[in-house]
C-alpha cells in the first residue's frame, strides 16, 4: 500500500511537471501600456496611457487603432476578434468595435440598465455581454438590444460570499468572476453557479482545458483544476508583470515598460477549447 501511494504521488508530480510547456522570449515591444488582451487569432490589443486602443500583430506591427477623446478605453475584451468590447469606466458605458476597431453603433449607456456600479464585464461566446452588478450582487447577461436575458440570482445567497470581482471572462462555455481576495467563482453559460476556486486568489485568469493560468502579485501561476495543484510559471526576463494574455501558442506579458511575447512549440496550456 505504501508503495502504491508513493508511486501515485510520483506519477502525479511528473504529470504536473510535464503539463507546463517551455516558453522562449520571441518579441519585446517597448512602451507603457495599461492592459493587454488577445483574440486567439494572432493579434494582441493594448490600452496605452492615453486610453487609446491598439491592435497589433505578434510581430509588433500596429494594424489598427481606436482613438476617441469622447470614449477613453479603460478595459478591453478582445476574446472575439470580430466584435471587441471596450469599456469607459468614467462614463459607465461600453462600445463594440469590429475587427478594424471601427465602432459598431454608438456607446451603450449602462446607467440605463439600472446598473450604477459595474465591477466587471465581458463579452459572451454568442456576442452578447455579461455584467456583474455590484449593488445587487448578480451576474447579468444582456442581448444586443440591452435586454436582460439571464440572471444568476444573488451571489451572496448562492455562495455565502459578498464578492467584489474586478475581472470577468467567459471561456469554454463557463463564466468566471475573479475576486483577488475570495477566489474565482465559476458559472455556466446561462449564469448558473457551479464552483468556487477558493485557493486561486488572482488579479486575472485565463483557462485552457483543465489548466487555469492566473496573475497573483507580479507573477504568473498555473492551477491544475484536476489535480488541484499550483505551479509557478517560469518566464525568463518577465519581471514585475502587470497583465497578461494567452494566444494560440503565446503568452503575452505586460510589464511596466514593455510588452513581452513568449512562444512555445509544445502543446501546452495555450490549446483552447471553445
Amino acid at each position: 500500500m505504501r508503495f502504491l501511494v508513493f508511486y501515485l504521488s510520483v506519477f502525479f508530480w511528473v504529470l504536473c511537471s510535464r503539463s507546463a510547456a517551455q516558453y522562449e522570449l520571441k518579441k519585446k515591444i517597448e512602451g507603457k501600456f495599461e492592459q493587454v488582451s488577445s483574440d486567439n487569432l494572432g493579434h494582441i490589443y493594448l490600452v496605452n496611457e492615453k486610453h487609446n486602443l491598439l491592435k497589433m500583430s505578434l510581430s509588433g506591427d500596429t494594424l489598427f487603432t481606436f482613438e476617441d477623446k469622447a470614449f477613453p478605453v479603460y478595459f478591453c475584451d478582445a476574446s472575439n476578434g470580430l466584435k471587441v468590447l471596450v469599456f469607459n469606466e468614467k462614463q459607465n458605458n461600453l462600445q463594440f468595435l469590429d475587427k478594424t476597431l471601427t465602432p459598431l453603433g454608438g456607446p451603450l449607456l449602462i446607467d440605463q440598465l439600472s446598473i450604477p456600479l459595474v465591477s466587471a464585464l465581458g463579452i459572451s461566446r454568442d456576442n452578447l455581454f455579461w455584467i456583474f452588478d455590484q449593488n445587487t450582487q448578480e451576474l447579468k447577461k444582456f442581448d444586443v438590444h440591452s435586454t436582460q436575458i439571464f440572471n444568476s440570482g444573488s451571489v451572496i445567497a448562492l455562495t455565502g460570499f459578498n464578492i467584489q470581482p474586478h475581472y470577468l471572462r467567459e471561456q469554454q462555455a463557463k463564466v468566471y468572476l475573479v475576486d483577488s481576495l475570495q477566489g474565482v467563482f465559476q458559472f455556466d453559460h446561462l449564469g448558473t453557479y457551479l464552483y468556487h476556486f477558493q485557493s486561486v486568489k488572482a488579479k486575472k485568469i485565463a483557462v485552457r482545458g483543465d489548466k487555469m493560468v492566473f496573475l497573483k502579485g507580479q507573477e504568473l501561476y498555473i492551477y491544475d483544476t484536476f489535480l488541484m495543484e499550483t505551479q509557478k510559471l517560469q518566464l525568463n526576463g518577465a519581471e514585475g508583470i502587470k497583465d497578461f494574455a494567452l494566444d494560440k501558442s503565446e503568452i503575452v506579458v505586460l510589464t511596466e515598460k514593455s510588452v513581452l511575447i513568449f512562444r512555445s512549440e509544445q502543446k501546452g496550456i495555450n490549446k483552447d477549447k471553445k
